[in-house]
């Protein structure tokens, strides 16, 4: 240590790394007296002396004064990590959820007077088919919602379909990017974001093509993962 900062700073240290009372005192007395301050000297001695150490206990009862709302050091280090983790999670949620107030939450899709409709200029939405085809193979899986109230009941049986599935597949992948994340990158949680709620990812489907079996030819892209 080269000040009185750097002392105090390696007093701590000792104390909590050692079990040896004597041992860390003798060090102290080295550093310190080195120093030429005898003031300083003093008041270490009687820290190194008088400071309660009881580096042994590992439950509340054998030190209640250490444990506060834990049971135990593994449950505090656990806790620790648990309360990182969860931050990390909830300011994923928070960025998913601002974007989506910010796009309207996509309700521009059903608007037939919005820039890009899923329908045409008169209300028509046309199923675009199962994940796996280029079109629908049945012309009259088409509706109107605007046309009628029924119309508009019945259309609320039309579904969209991940084409990567969502809960097969993107958000386990989006729990292993988050917590498998290099230190010197950060998550790319726009791509995520992507392919669960934009068009980049989803197709309109009457019931009958939605497809629920499993999508094994849709994987996310992992060099996405991260920027």
């Amino acid at each position: 240590p080269k000040n009185t900062a750097d002392v105090i700073e390696y007093t701590l240290s000792a104390l909590l790394q050692s079990n040896n009372r004597h041992k860390v005192s003798a060090e102290l007395m080295k550093t310190i007296g080195e120093k030429d301050n005898h003031e300083l000297l003093q008041l270490m001695g009687q820290i190194v002396n008088t400071i309660k150490q009881n580096i042994q206990a590992n439950t509340r009862q054998e030190d209640p004064d250490w444990f506060k709302g834990i049971i135990t050091t593994m449950d505090y280090v656990k806790s620790k990590k648990k309360g990182k983790i969860s931050a990390e999670y909830q300011k994923l949620l928070n960025n998913f959820k601002t974007k989506l107030k910010v796009n309207d939450y996509h309700g521009d899709y059903f608007d037939r007077n919005a820039s890009q409709p899923l329908c045409d200029t008169d209300g028509w939405f046309f199923c675009e088919g199962p994940y796996n085809t280029v079109v629908c193979p049945y012309t009259e899986h088409r509706i109107n919602p605007y046309g009628s109230h029924i119309n508009y009941v019945v259309f609320s049986t039309w579904n969209f379909d991940h084409r990567i599935e969502k809960s097969r597949v993107i958000l386990p992948e989006l729990i292993i990017a988050q917590d498998e994340k290099p230190k010197d990158q950060v998550l790319n949680w726009s791509y995520f974001y992507d392919i669960l709620f934009t068009r980049k990812n989803l197709c309109l489907v009457h019931i009958s093509c939605h497809d629920k079996t499993e999508h094994d030819s849709e994987k996310c892209d992992q060099e996405q993962y991260y920027l």
